[in-house]
C-alpha cells in the first residue's frame, strides 16, 4: 500500500488486526524480579530487613558497598551477630539507632560501646544473655 494510491485504503482509517490480542492477554505471565550481585551481599541484606522489619528502599548502591566491607571485615558469622546486635539496640532506649547498612557501619563503634556498658552493667537482659554469643565475633582489623 503506497501513499500515493487512494484506491487501496479509500476512507484513510486503521485496520488493526484484533485476532490475536485474546490469546497473547491470557498468556501474559509477571516477570520475577531477579536478584543481581554478589549473593553473599544479598542474603546479608535480605537478613537484615527480615530481622530489624526495615527495607532497604534508598541509597540501595551505598548500603550494597557498606555490606560489602562489612562482610570483608566480619565475616559472614560475624555480620549475623551484628544484625542481633542492632536488632537489641533498636528496641533499647537511648542506644545507637540503626535504620540501614550504612548506619550499621557508621554506627559499629557506638554500637560496640553501647553493648559492651550494658553488658558490664547487667541491665538489659538481652544483652546479658547473648554476652557469650558475641564472645567469638572476630574482628579481622581493629579500630
Amino acid at each position: 500500500m503506497s501513499p500515493n494510491n487512494k484506491e487501496d485504503n479509500k476512507d484513510n482509517t486503521l485496520v488493526l488486526d484484533k485476532s490475536n490480542t485474546n490469546e497473547q492477554s491470557s498468556e501474559i505471565q509477571p516477570v520475577e524480579k531477579s536478584e543481581y550481585g554478589n549473593s553473599e551481599i544479598n542474603s546479608f541484606i535480605k537478613s537484615f530487613e527480615e530481622t530489624l522489619g526495615l527495607p532497604i528502599a534508598t541509597k540501595q548502591k551505598l548500603n550494597r558497598y557498606a555490606a560489602k566491607r562489612l562482610l570483608a571485615r566480619y565475616k559472614p558469622e560475624g555480620c549475623a551477630k551484628l544484625i542481633t546486635l542492632a536488632s537489641m539496640a533498636n528496641t533499647t532506649p537511648y542506644a545507637p539507632r540503626i535504620a540501614n547498612m550504612m548506619d550499621l557501619e557508621q554506627k559499629l563503634p557506638n554500637l560496640f560501646v553501647w553493648y559492651r556498658q550494658n553488658a558490664n552493667k547487667g541491665q538489659n537482659r538481652a544483652v546479658k544473655a547473648t554476652d557469650d554469643e558475641f564472645a567469638d565475633c572476630e574482628v579481622v582489623e581493629d579500630f
